[in-house]
């Protein structure tokens, strides 16, 4: 189970020389305004890639509703590499285009293919509109 199509890989960095000023309010309404590092944001298009789920980990978080009660969600967690096309990746798994990682699905149902929802959840991601099923 792959997609592949055209996409976009997005990476972000932090600027060494480079800042901006952000503004925060403080629970206590106060404002307070810092200098912070200036977001690079670097984009590759690719006309082609074969995007394959290299890494898939359900988690069990635990939390406490409005009522007080111990509520338990589960947390799909994965990470892709982009390759050249389907015979790149199955000869040289590390010989990838992109690898990216931190998607996460929160209210995972656990009676359901997590691969299936992973590709769907990436499928929605407009980096990765224009892909299908393969």
């Amino acid at each position: 189970m792959a997609i592949e199509g055209k996409c976009i890989y997005i990476e972000t960095s932090q600027s060494e020389t480079e800042t901006v000023e952000e503004t925060y309010t403080t629970p206590d309404g106060e404002s307070h305004t810092v200098q912070v590092p200036k977001t690079i944001v670097d984009t590759t298009d690719y006309d082609y890639a074969y995007v394959s789920i290299k890494e898939i980990i359900i988690m069990d978080n635990f939390g406490v509703d409005s009522d007080g009660n111990i509520v338990k969600r589960a947390i799909l967690t994965f990470q892709i590499a982009g390759y050249l096309d389907k015979e790149t990746k199955y000869l040289d798994q590390e010989n990838w285009l992109f690898w990216k990682t931190g998607f996460q699905v929160y209210d995972f149902d656990c009676t359901l293919n997590p691969y299936e929802v992973a590709y769907g959840y990436l499928k929605q991601n407009e980096a990765f509109v224009e892909t299908s099923n393969c």
